[in-house]
Order: C-alpha cells, then sequence, then structure tokens
C-alpha cells in the first residue's frame, strides 16, 4: 500500500522496501524452520528442494500473470 500513496517521495519509498524486506526475511525464516522442524531426518533434503521448487512455481505463476494484464 505504502508503494502505491507515496508518489516520488524517497524516504517513504526506502521505508515500504525495508518493510517488504523484513516481512519476505521472518516469512522464509518461518518456512524453512518449519521444513526443518516437521520433515524426517531421512527426506528433510528433498523437503526442501520441495519447498524450494513450491516456491519456484508461485513465483513463475505470479510473474506471468502480472506481465500479461
Amino acid at each position: 500500500m505504502l508503494f502505491a500513496v507515496s508518489g516520488p517521495v524517497i524516504v517513504i519509498l526506502l521505508g515500504a522496501f525495508a518493510l517488504a524486506g523484513v516481512g519476505i526475511g521472518c516469512a522464509e525464516t518461518a518456512e524453512h524452520a518449519a521444513v526443518a522442524a516437521f520433515a524426517p531426518e531421512e527426506v528433510r533434503g528433498s523437503a526442501f528442494g520441495l519447498l524450494a521448487t513450491v516456491q519456484r512455481s508461485a513465483a513463475r505463476t505470479s510473474g506471468g500473470s502480472v506481465a500479461r494484464r
């Protein structure tokens, strides 16, 4: 929302990017911690691979939908 209302005010844009970075950092950390905590040790590597595959698929899908508009 800050990106939409800030206009060319650099300080607000910097704050918005910082908040987005903190949010992404927290979410990524929580996802990896959940995989490490819940995946059995013998398949933990595959669980991290599946997480990366799902994240990449979502990124490709969302990027493609934005580009088409």
